[in-house]
């Protein structure tokens, strides 16, 4: 920056060249010093047309054609500066700053072959040109070409070791090529030369943040904006990390104040509104996700961002519907297909949604833990364990702490009843992410079902915990969640009206093996009774007394009963207890398969109809019996007995 007294020196000088020329119109020395000092002030046009006058008088003036080139460049018109550096190199082919600057302008131009052989005449000519080296080397990063990248900046290196600007480029290459542990040390170094220059500490906690060590990320972004507190991008970065970490009320403070520096900042806003969106404020969020569309209306991820708001929101067709549109326009757009099928996984059309996974995993470059997993939740509500199992091992093969693939996992083999593998899954999820209720609360089921009661209640203490519910629509949400996304509405503690400090049932006081019985099998005691009256014996009455017998039928596992507290009895109760009112949880097979016995009543039945076939043979026919009707069933029984009554 070019302080007053500098500006006044070079307005001065300025006026003392133009009286010259007005003295001397073909004074070449004065057009040049005059174009230099519009140089200087950033008025490109009017140095062009100064060195247009010298080169009228002496056409094959190299410096003027160079520095005429440079106003070019300035003023983005790259054609027209390759063209005059190329003039200015056919007078001085040993110009090296002139093949430094057509390299550049080539690069400019997108001709990123071209402008490293130029940097390569450079070279030849001066082989410790510092600039050239540092260019060329951006040349080869951008056709990916890393290797040749990090031997140019080494070379830069060695001219210049601690040029903080090299450390950062070569710590960038090192990036591209996953070696964060080198790259880290880049900065490092750049950062002990120059521990003032808050892009340092955002490269330096990004690099952190790419190989998930959030907190320590979050450090660096602090110094950093120690440096410079209204920095957007670090404020930016420092609430993704958050973000990442569930930290998202803070997360939320760093992107509102990085929008408040800058109101048009995308990444800001559409970070506030996925943030929003996380911990149930859709509403808010689709609000933000709107204000992104009206800065960039294209933006095809933001869209989608907004219509999983709107899902969450409980707008699902119109999110839906939005989907479907992007889709029409983009059919290759593997985040918008995921999204859909995720939506069908969720309103129950999970088979749909599995030609909509697939068809994005064909379609991803590389491997997407979110389509998988995705794709690992509908296969598991179709029931197909084998197909979801193999989803959620590959994503535990890409991310080993993939906390919500271990809890599926577990899921799985709780409903496939190996209770061990779903316990040590739960173990895992938990020592990733302990703050999470459904974790708890699915390891406190767990434990119930393994009669470990002690441990499954201090699951259910920090289950309580961490759960909050919506007092308008009564679903249940984790902690992080600030409100229901459909209502809108505060959530508050889910078991806040129960009076759980009052002393458990505890009495073992089980209902009659037939009583259970008929709630299982949906049949009204009186008619139960008159089966019994007429013979009939089911072998599962023994097998419920069994069950009774050795606890497996008790609190914990009647319908009645909800985390520790009897619905019926409006109190606590104890998971081992049992009540006359014990009724068995509907689809859960706690009795195995047995074949349903042939009423006594019937094989004697049997017995008498062939005696009346011989005896019509023998001509002594009994009609008494001879009735038409399938020998098994109620329906038989109540036949039976009425053509008794009748004879």
């Amino acid at each position: 920056m070019k302080k007053d007294s500098d500006t006044k020196d070079l307005r001065f000088e300025l006026e003392k060249y133009e009286n010259e020329i007005k003295k001397n119109p073909k004074d070449t020395e004065s057009w040049f010093n005059k174009a230099e000092i519009l140089l200087e002030f950033g008025e490109f046009e009017k140095a062009i047309e100064s060195y247009n006058k010298v080169l009228e008088i002496v056409p094959n003036d190299a410096e003027a054609l160079f520095n005429k080139g440079n106003a070019l460049f300035e003023l983005k018109r790259y054609k027209e500066a390759l063209h005059v550096y190329e003039a200015c190199l056919s007078v001085k082919s040993d110009f090296v700053s002139a093949w430094n600057r057509k390299g550049e302008t080539l690069f400019k131009l997108g001709d990123y072959i071209d402008s490293l052989l130029a940097y390569e005449k450079a070279l030849e000519i001066r082989p410790n040109h510092f600039d050239t080296w540092k260019k060329r080397g951006i040349s080869f990063v951008a056709i990916r070409d890393y290797k040749d990248a990090l031997v140019c900046y080494e070379k830069a290196l060695e001219l210049k070791p601690k040029n903080t600007e090299i450390l950062k480029l070569k710590g960038n290459v090192l990036e591209h090529q996953r070696d964060y542990k080198k790259a880290s040390a880049c900065y490092e170094i750049a950062l002990k030369v120059d521990a003032d220059d808050a892009e340092l500490w955002k490269l330096m906690g990004l690099t952190f943040s790419k190989v998930g060590r959030n907190r320590k990320s979050i450090e660096y972004f602090d110094k950093g904006l120690g440096i410079e507190p209204t920095n957007v991008e670090l404020l930016n970065y420092k609430g993704e990390a958050l973000a990442k970490l569930s930290k998202y009320d803070e997360a939320i403070n760093c992107f509102g104040k990085a929008i408040k520096f800058r109101s048009s900042y995308l990444n800001a806003i559409n970070n506030m509104g996925l943030a929003l969106d996380s911990v149930g404020r859709s509403k808010e969020a689709i609000q933000y996700f709107d204000q992104c569309l009206k800065l960039n209306q294209n933006n095809q991820k933001i869209i989608i961002h907004k219509a999983n708001a709107l899902f969450n929101n409980g707008q699902h067709e119109n999110s839906i519907n939005i989907m479907s549109q992007v889709l029409k326009k983009s059919p290759q757009n593997t985040y918008a297909l995921d999204s859909k099928g995720f939506a069908l996984v969720r309103i129950g059309k999970s088979f749909a949604a599995i030609n909509y996974f697939e068809k994005a995993q064909q379609i991803a470059t590389k491997i997407s833990k979110e389509i998988f997993i995705h794709k690992g939740i509908a296969y598991k509500q179709l029931r197909q364990y084998k197909e979801a199992l193999i989803c959620f091992d590959l994503v535990l093969e890409i991310a080993p702490n993939n906390a919500e693939s271990m809890y599926y996992k577990g899921l799985i083999h709780k409903e496939q009843g190996d209770y061990y593998s779903a316990l040590d899954c739960f173990n895992k999820a938990l020592n990733l992410d302990s703050e999470n209720a459904l974790f708890w609360n699915n390891k406190r089921l767990v434990l119930e079902n393994l009669r470990k009661y002690e441990d499954a209640k201090n699951c259910y203490e920090q289950y309580k915990k961490k759960i909050r519910i919506c007092p308008g629509c009564k679903k249940e949400f984790t902690s992080i969640y600030q409100c229901c996304p459909v209502c809108s509405k505060s959530l508050s503690e889910k078991i806040g009206y129960r009076n759980l400090l009052t002393e458990p049932y505890d009495d073992w006081d089980p209902p009659a093996p037939s009583t259970i019985y008929c709630k299982i099998k949906n049949i009204p005691y009186p008619k139960f009774k008159y089966q019994a009256n007429q013979g009939f014996r089911d072998s599962l009455i023994e097998q419920i007394q069994l069950k009774l017998n050795d606890l497996t039928f008790c609190c914990v596992r009647c319908a009645k009963y909800e985390e520790y507290y009897c619905t019926i009895r409006k109190r606590r109760a104890a998971p081992e207890a049992i009540c006359k009112s014990f009724c068995p949880i509907k689809g859960i097979k706690y009795l195995a398969p047995v074949q349903k016995p042939r009423p006594i009543i019937v094989e004697k039945e049997k017995k008498n109809k062939k005696e009346n076939k011989n005896g019509q043979k023998n001509g002594n026919p009994d009609q008494s019996y001879n009735i038409s009707t399938p020998l098994d069933g109620f329906k038989y029984l109540y036949e039976l007995n009425q053509t008794r009554k009748k004879s």
